[in-house]
């Protein structure tokens, strides 16, 4: 009976054995990219630029929006999951049916294009098109003279950032359009931004009823404030209505470009 016992043990361990080995096996191949996945409204990464991609994967898992949303790295060049405690990985040529298929694509929320060339991302961008016919498409153009032939690929859900601005990409792919008002309030034709001084005194003002006058009277729009002294110091967007403005802040607006500027008397301060 003793020497069942050892037996039992000796088999026991070696099934123990198989069991981590497999496990391991498994987390090995997870981590370099050769398994798939079952997942739907997750975001999707094709390409990886190094320390620009992985300052964006940091971006979306610290955004409120992306939190909690799962999130997978397509990539040829990569060898191993660079976040393997956030993110998953698929590797392999990014515009290939094994990849798309590995990494849901076609039940992807969210798509982000980061390939090092633009006619790579064109490839991508197509493939993505035909089998997902929703997910908005954010793509980080290489050369500005491409970006045209890149947005031609789908015009109504393929956006391109022209500058290397991962803030911007995060925005985008969360809020699809809004890197085109940000274009045309940075334009040279349209809506400006603007500031104008409150003159110093001990005069104070509500910021929600000077957005009021500001959109009533100026047909301008109020969006911040930043306190006197150094012109570059501490703005604030978007205060609380009830924010209190006083003598010597600037006060930061949106206004036509064509109108005439804002100026004390316009405060209601002679």
């Amino acid at each position: 009976s003793g020497l069942i016992a050892i037996g039992g043990i000796g088999a026991a361990a070696v099934v123990l054995g198989s069991i981590f080995t497999s496990i391991g096996n498994f987390v090995k191949r997870r981590e370099r990219g050769f398994l798939g996945f079952d997942m739907k409204r997750h975001i999707v990464i094709f390409g990886n630029r190094g320390t620009e991609t992985a300052a964006l994967i940091r971006e979306l898992i610290a955004d409120q929006q992306s939190s909690h949303t799962e999130i997978v790295l397509c990539s040829q060049g990569t060898e191993r999951n660079p976040f393997p405690d956030f993110i998953d990985f698929v590797r392999g040529e990014p515009a290939s049916n094994d990849v798309m298929e590995r990494a849901c694509v076609k039940y992807a929320a969210k798509v982000i294009i980061h390939s090092g060339t633009d006619y790579e991302s064109i490839s991508i961008a197509l493939a993505v098109k035909e089998i997902n016919h929703t997910a908005p498409i954010v793509v980080r153009a290489n050369d500005p003279g491409k970006e045209v032939d890149i947005e031609r690929v789908d015009r109504s859900r393929v956006v391109c950032i022209k500058a290397v601005d991962v803030p911007m990409v995060v925005r985008e792919i969360h809020n699809p359009g809004i890197t085109q008002v940000l274009e045309k309030l940075l334009s040279a034709e349209g809506q400006d931004l603007r500031s104008v001084q409150v003159p110093p005194g001990d005069h104070t003002f509500s910021f929600g009823l000077l957005a009021h006058r500001f959109r009533e009277r100026h047909g301008a729009i109020l969006i911040g404030m930043r306190p006197a002294g150094r012109v570059n110091s501490g703005a604030i967007l978007n205060p609380a209505f009830n924010a209190v403005v006083e003598g010597g802040m600037f006060l930061d607006y949106i206004s036509d470009r064509k109108s005439t500027r804002l100026n004390s008397s316009h405060l209601g301060i002679s």
